[in-house]
C-alpha cells in the first residue's frame, strides 16, 4: 500500500482547490487544517510505532532453479527475526534471479546475523 498517503493528499488538496475556487472558504479553511492535523498526527503515531524499527534494504542472488522455493525459505528466515518485508521486487538475468527486499528489523537484531542466516540458504550466491 506504497503512497496510499499521496494519494489521499492529492484527492483532499484537489478538493480544497474546488472548495476554495467555489467560494466556500469556510469549508476549505477547516478541511485544510484538518487535514495537517491528520497528517501531524499520524506521523507522530507511526515514529512512535516503529521506534524500535531501523528499515533496511538487501539485495540477493539466488539461482533461478527453484528460486520461488528458496525465497519462501528467505521470507521464513525473515519471519523468524521478527521482520516486515515492506517491498520485494525481482529479475530474472540468464541463471541468477536478483531481488531486492525493504524491511523492517527490530534494532536489538544485528543486522548481519540476518543476512548470515540468508546466505547459509543453498542457492544463495551474494547477499548484499
Amino acid at each position: 500500500m506504497r503512497g496510499l498517503t499521496t494519494a489521499a493528499c492529492l484527492w483532499s488538496v484537489g478538493c480544497i482547490g474546488l472548495s476554495l475556487g467555489a467560494g466556500f472558504y469556510f469549508g476549505g479553511i477547516m478541511t485544510t487544517l484538518f487535514s495537517l492535523g491528520v497528517l501531524i498526527w499520524f506521523r507522530f503515531l507511526e515514529r512512535l510505532l516503529t521506534k524500535n524499527m531501523a528499515y533496511h534494504s538487501i539485495t540477493l542472488e539466488v539461482r533461478s532453479e527453484g528460486s520461488m522455493d528458496r525465497l519462501s525459505k528467505i521470507e521464513e528466515v525473515l519471519a523468524l527475526y521478527h521482520s516486515k518485508v515492506i517491498r520485494k521486487q525481482s529479475i530474472v538475468v540468464q541463471d541468477n534471479t536478483y531481488t531486492t527486499l525493504e524491511f523492517y528489523l527490530n534494532r536489538s537484531i544485528p543486522l548481519r546475523a540476518l543476512k548470515d542466516s540468508i546466505a547459509d540458504i543453498e542457492g544463495v550466491s551474494l547477499v548484499a
